[in-house]
């Protein structure tokens, strides 16, 4: 009976030991791709904002971005359109969010990030939000919204 005992213990601290280094493992994978990500979204962003550019998203998007722009190229021009009614961009501030991962038996390994930040331009604020994903190890944008006040003017009733 002590034995069957011994083995129960040394197998449960063997499956302590399992779960405490994946979870440590993944903890420290966490933080790689979260700098990583807010890096990306610190770099590309301002390049988008700063002049309104469309192109720059599109280099920049995954093929789910692309495939929703090109189910409706007239509404994605529209959107540029309004977003370029704020103007030059003045600041930008903090990035704020983080990555996360999923599994799936459909999809396997799903890295994401979502990121808000606040920027300043010459017409007003605005909010900008993203989301990423990562894919062949590089981060694209998964989905790209701006909003502000500005754009509420002139629509009220």
């Amino acid at each position: 009976m002590k034995t069957i005992l011994s083995i129960i213990g040394s197998l449960f601290l063997v499956l302590i030991v399992v779960v405490a280094s994946f979870i440590g493992y993944a903890a420290y994978q966490g933080t790689g791709l979260d700098k990583a990500s807010k890096i990306y979204v610190e770099n590309n962003v301002p390049l988008i904002i700063s002049t309104w550019s469309k192109d720059e998203l599109l280099n920049h998007s995954s093929p789910q971005l692309l495939r929703k722009i090109n189910e409706d190229p007239e509404r994605f021009s529209q959107l540029f359109e309004l977003y370029s009614k704020l103007g030059k961009i003045r600041s930008f501030g903090n990035v704020e969010g983080d990555s996360n991962i999923s599994y799936s038996s459909e999809n396997g390994k799903v890295t994401t990030a979502g990121y808000m930040v606040t920027a300043i331009f010459e017409n007003g604020d605005a909010q900008i939000s993203v989301k990423l994903i990562q894919l062949s190890d590089q981060w694209q944008f998964l989905s790209f919204y701006v909003d502000s006040p500005l754009f509420l003017q002139g629509k009220e009733s």
